[in-house]
């Protein structure tokens, strides 16, 4: 498992655990419950990638598409991220929380540019001014 999904996995147990200490649950029901929550989201994005192109995003709902964009931002995907979120249609309640996440990658990949833009002159005398 790479680190991003350990992270992930580690977070869902985490708010598991304080949830089941919240429903007087044990630990082991809620760390079961975190890992078949992972691997459920696992396997729906596996069924997600193994569709047609064109029938990938019909197929789903405006909700599906929300969790799965999210998901995509969790694993570092963001052009699936992306997506998944301008797959939204307007009327649907979910439409808010995609543009603002949408807006948010926005942001991100602009600083990232930024960054890549600045990185040649971070070398020889102008090491220390970055």
């Amino acid at each position: 498992m790479s680190l991003s999904r350990v992270i992930v996995l580690f977070f869902i147990i985490i708010f598991l655990a304080a949830f089941a200490l919240w429903q007087n649950v044990s630990l082991e029901l809620a760390t079961e419950k975190a890992k078949a929550f992972y691997q459920s989201g696992a396997l729906i994005a596996e069924r997600v990638r193994s569709l047609p192109p064109a029938d990938n995003y019909r197929q789903l709902t405006p909700a599906q598409h929300l969790v799965l964009g999210k998901a995509a931002i969790a694993f570092g995907e963001i052009e699936e991220a992306i997506k998944h979120l301008k797959a939204i249609p307007r009327r649907a309640k979910e439409y808010a929380e995609a543009q603002r996440l949408l807006y948010q990658l926005e942001d991100w990949q602009q600083i990232g540019e930024t960054v890549d833009k600045i990185a040649p002159f971070c070398e020889g005398p102008f090491r220390l001014a970055c």
